[in-house]
């Protein structure tokens, strides 16, 4: 939705405070959350919205998950939710303790998901859709730059590869 905005900030070396620093920048009010994907980030603005349970769900996912009701279990499909409480299951903690073949024998090829889900380590990462056909790269320094060259031949480095991805999509 054009209102939502995710940043992915897990590379840097100080993520809490850039993302206070974005938060206080769009003023009053801002709703915001965080966490280890997409949809716990999402699910924590919803369930704390003024970050009282940020740091369960950014460090402790499992915990912070194993509270919620099935229903807050958003990337497993709407049948398997509606299965699990079916099954007796009220809490993402209750369906997090179950064996694998417990979730095979249910759910099929879709149990892995169901437990990667239930654990919070089901990932969604962040992909830039707007402007439309827009491109993006990234590169890691171990220990940070010391000197300007580093920099500069980074960023060229960064350049030829969109360029060479601008060129494979013919714009």
């Amino acid at each position: 939705d054009q209102h939502i905005a995710f940043l992915d900030l897990s590379r840097h070396p100080n993520p809490g405070d850039i993302a206070q620093r974005a938060i206080e920048a769009l003023g009053e009010p801002a709703c915001f959350g965080a966490g280890p994907s997409k949809w716990i980030a999402e699910l924590s603005a919803h369930k704390a919205p003024l970050g009282g349970l940020l740091d369960d769900a950014v460090y402790d996912p499992t915990g912070f998950l194993a509270k919620m009701s099935i229903e807050d279990l958003t990337p497993v499909a709407w049948e398997h939710r509606e299965r699990l409480k079916f099954l007796g299951y009220q809490r993402v903690g209750e369906i997090a303790g179950l064996p694998y073949s417990v979730l095979k024998g249910q759910f099929g090829q879709d149990a892995l998901a169901i437990q990667q889900a239930t654990l919070g380590k089901l990932r969604d990462p962040v992909l830039a859709v707007y402007p439309p056909q827009s491109l993006s790269e990234t590169m890691s320094f171990e220990g940070g730059l010391d000197n300007t060259e580093s920099l500069e031949l980074a960023l060229r480095t960064l350049a030829e590869r969109l360029g060479e991805r601008l060129i494979a999509k013919e714009l």
